[in-house]
């Protein structure tokens, strides 16, 4: 059975000895994540120093492990920044705005994320209308934010699975749709996905782990914008994060 969760207004903030339990364990799993690839990149580095010779085959493969460690060191980085930022455009409530296409943003963040796609042999799908979702907003908030869905469905997605991207107008409104057919979200967590911090326990967080920021910061750029998003799953059929906002920008023939 699927089930939802949806986030239509800024949710009551945690209890103070709530919010600083949430923070130490973030700490703590933040501090793991770093150490993880960081450890990987100094082994890996003690080994070249101590080879005396390596065939082309072999240095590809320490390079290839070498360069997916950065990244991930780079994405935490990244992530951590992201947060920053935002919260720097939420205490100025004073959004950057600009007429944006939705659908556009979403091809950008899909040819960003194809490369991880395919590695794991997932079929990236776009279902997009031929004229542009036109909204008024940040437009590099905008791209993160499909970044961080389209991250989150790969990052659950087994092998030789897909993921999908739905873009239409409804109701006066641009709704878009981030659909997988992962691991999906236990009911008992949905409320909580999107709070700061916040990580699915158990063997779903040991398989893809992260800084439990991704969703939060979907949530607050969404908030920023006046929308609207909710998310649906079921445990071992996946999950559909789906994001609506206000019309507007484009020409006035626009619907």
């Amino acid at each position: 059975m699927w089930f939802t969760a949806r986030m239509t207004v800024p949710p009551r903030g945690p209890e103070p000895e709530e919010l600083d339990l949430l923070r130490r364990e973030y700490l703590r799993n933040v501090s793991h994540e770093f150490r993880t690839p960081l450890t990987v990149i100094r082994g890996y580095a003690e080994y070249l120093l101590g080879a005396e010779e390596l065939d082309p085959e072999r240095l590809r493969e320490v390079a290839t492990v070498l360069l997916d460690s950065t990244d991930r060191v780079i994405g935490l980085v990244d992530t951590l920044i992201d947060v920053g930022r935002l919260e720097q455009v939420a205490a100025r409530d004073a959004l950057p705005t600009e007429s944006v296409d939705l659908a556009q943003l979403a091809r950008s963040a899909a040819e960003a994320v194809r490369a991880a796609a395919e590695k794991k042999q997932l079929e990236l799908e776009l279902i997009l209308p031929d004229r542009p979702l036109w909204v008024r907003g940040d437009g590099s908030l905008l791209l993160q934010m499909l970044r961080k869905l389209l991250d989150n469905a790969i990052k659950y997605s087994g092998p030789a699975s897909r993921v999908t991207v739905h873009g239409r107008c409804e109701d006066g409104r641009r709704l878009l749709q981030v659909e997988d057919r992962g691991a999906g979200i236990p009911r008992d967590h949905l409320p909580r996905i999107f709070d700061k911090f916040y990580m699915v326990d158990g063997g779903l967080a040991r398989r893809a782990p992260g800084t439990g920021v991704g969703l939060y910061l979907v949530r607050e750029i969404v908030r920023l914008h006046q929308g609207t998003v909710e998310v649906t799953s079921e445990v071992g059929a996946g999950s559909c994060f789906t994001v609506q906002l206000p019309a507007g920008g484009g020409s006035p023939e626009d619907p």
